[in-house]
C-alpha cells in the first residue's frame, strides 16, 4: 500500500528509463510506479546497459531520451538492445523532429512536449501488445 493509502496493483513489469534530467527521471518513475510497473531510472546509457546485462534483458519496456546519455544518443542505447535483446519494447523520447528524421529503428517514438495521457496511452499499448504476443500460440 502506497503511502497515501491508494493500493498499489501487482506490479507490470521492470520498465528501464534513461533520462539525463533528474526531475523527469524522478516523474517517469512515479508515473510508472501509478501504472502498476517497477522500475530503475539512471541518467545515463552505461549504467542501464550494465543494469540490463546484469537482469539478462528482463524487462517489460526501456523509455530512453534522445539527448546524449552517458556519451551515447538514445537511439544508439535502443539500438545496442535490440541487438542482444530484440523482444523488448522501446520508447524513443526526442525533441526536435530533426532528431527524429534520422533515425531509423524498431522504437516507438514520443515528441517533447508530450503530455501524462501521451505517455501513459504509449506506453500501456506497447506493453498490451507485447504481453499479446507472448501469450499468443507459436506456429
Amino acid at each position: 500500500m502506497r503511502e497515501d493509502g491508494i493500493k498499489r496493483l501487482p506490479a507490470l513489469g521492470l520498465v528501464i528509463v534513461i533520462e539525463e534530467q533528474p526531475i523527469v527521471r524522478g516523474l517517469l518513475g512515479e508515473i510508472l510506479a501509478d501504472l502498476g510497473f517497477t522500475s530503475e531510472v539512471f541518467d545515463n546509457a552505461i549504467q542501464a546497459l550494465k543494469y540490463l546485462e546484469d537482469i539478462v534483458g528482463d524487462c517489460a519496456l526501456i523509455i530512453a531520451d534522445q539527448g546524449m546519455l552517458g556519451g551515447r544518443p538514445g537511439y544508439n542505447f535502443i539500438n545496442m538492445v535490440n541487438e542482444c535483446w530484440p523482444s523488448i519494447p522501446s520508447i524513443l523520447v526526442f525533441g526536435s523532429t530533426k532528431e527524429a528524421k534520422s533515425i531509423l529503428l524498431a522504437a516507438t517514438y514520443l515528441r517533447k512536449p508530450y503530455t501524462l495521457a501521451q505517455l501513459e496511452s504509449t506506453i500501456l499499448t506497447i506493453t498490451r501488445h507485447r504481453s499479446s504476443d507472448s501469450s499468443s500460440p507459436e506456429a
